[in-house]
């Protein structure tokens, strides 16, 4: 492609030229695919077209990250997504910036999961880089949240690591508007916090308001509710099972109770969700055997009413949810540390939680093989 000024050099407000590349290392067959080391190089002219471009990158004006992939379902391909948005920003993630100027959009660099490579970002121009991983055929979907990072930047990450469960999307949280509900929840997280959903789970959404199911209809692929105007007590319970090729979280279930009423704009509801952050390795596996300790964080949808729990409890079951057992906690700074006994099998833990916050919401989670336990790792 050839760019060339017809004419003198004007500067027009609404324009923004954009230059976007992204550069891998070749494997020994000669391919991309499985490359250890990536470039996501983004420039951004605001006013003109870009013209006689030329760029010469040092390490000095990139950020990079050493990446750690984990896998849900071995066998199948992983692809990353990168965009970057430019300043300035709209809250919500990655939409366009309110003079009109939309993300650069990077396509990825596939792998086979486990995997481990490098990341170079460009930072010239604050760019706020957001990454996403799709596993398989829609098996798993993670989305990071939005990060400026600075020149020289050195970062590790750990990405697609249980326990799998409820999170919230940065773009697109859970909320209501005048009459309307809008449950915008992924049920596949990642231990990290990151949003995650299943595009090929079989999910199910129900909401009741004082005991009375309230119908859903389908409006842009999400189940939405037209509620009452008076305040009500409503619970909202999301039921999804999946199967192979994933083998984690086959069974996940998670409900909330709590208060609303009539919005006069959009609100988030006052929901939380319960996330595990176990040591797991990169196929989503821990030792069997002996004692096991795995953090319990609540964390309340931002801007919204929803607080810190007041009370939390936790529950573990080893034979797939046909009983339980409760998990003990106990506080370690500012971390709730729940502590299992893992039999010495093979198989998978399952686990279960309960957490009300002062303001008497609720939410109720249960995740059926939540991680998988091996004798053969050990300490």
């Amino acid at each position: 492609m050839h760019r060339a000024r017809i004419g003198p050099q004007v500067s027009e407000p609404f324009v923004t030229s954009v230059v976007n590349s992204v550069w891998a290392r070749p494997g020994p067959d000669g391919t991309i695919t499985d490359s250890p080391e990536i470039y996501n190089l983004t420039w951004v002219s605001k006013g003109q077209m870009i013209t006689g471009f030329n760029r010469q990158v040092t390490s000095r004006d990139l950020a990079t990250v050493r990446a750690d992939y984990g896998s849900q379902a071995t066998g199948v391909l992983t692809s990353p997504y990168v965009n970057a948005t430019i300043p300035p920003w709209r809250d919500g993630g990655i939409a366009s910036s309110p003079d009109g100027e939309g993300p650069a959009f990077n396509y990825g660099v596939p792998f086979h999961a486990p995997f481990t490579r490098t990341v170079h970002y460009s930072t010239e121009g604050r760019l706020r880089w957001q990454d996403e991983i799709m596993e398989g055929p829609g098996v798993a979907y993670i989305v990071s949240a939005p990060t400026v990072y600075q020149p020289g930047q050195h970062d590790a990450q750990r990405w697609n690591r249980g326990v799998f469960g409820p999170s919230f999307s940065p773009r697109n949280p859970p909320y209501r508007d005048r009459d309307l509900i809008w449950p915008l929840v992924g049920l596949y997280g990642d231990g990290a916090g990151r949003f995650g959903r299943s595009y090929t789970a079989d999910a199910r959404t129900t909401l009741t308001r004082d005991g009375v199911e309230i119908p859903g209809s389908e409006a842009e692929g999400v189940v939405q509710f037209s509620v009452p105007a008076g305040e009500g007590t409503y619970r909202l319970q999301i039921e999804a099972d999946r199967g192979a090729p994933g083998t984690l979280s086959t069974c996940t279930s998670v409900a909330w109770t709590f208060r609303s009423a009539y919005t006069t704009t959009r609100t988030a509801l006052p929901l939380s969700v319960i996330r595990f952050s176990l040591k797991l390795n990169a196929l989503n596996t821990a030792r069997a055997t002996g004692r096991y300790a795995v953090p319990v964080t609540v964390t309340p949808l931002p801007g919204s009413t929803a607080t810190a729990p007041t009370t939390l409890t936790v529950e573990v079951s080893y034979d797939d949810g046909g009983s339980w057992q409760p998990a003990p906690l106990q506080r370690a700074g500012d971390q709730t540390i729940e502590t299992l006994q893992h039999p010495n099998r093979d198989g998978f833990v399952s686990l279960r939680a309960t957490s009300i916050d002062a303001n008497g919401t609720k939410v109720e989670q249960t995740i059926i093989r939540a991680y998988r336990i091996s004798t053969e790792l050990g300490d």
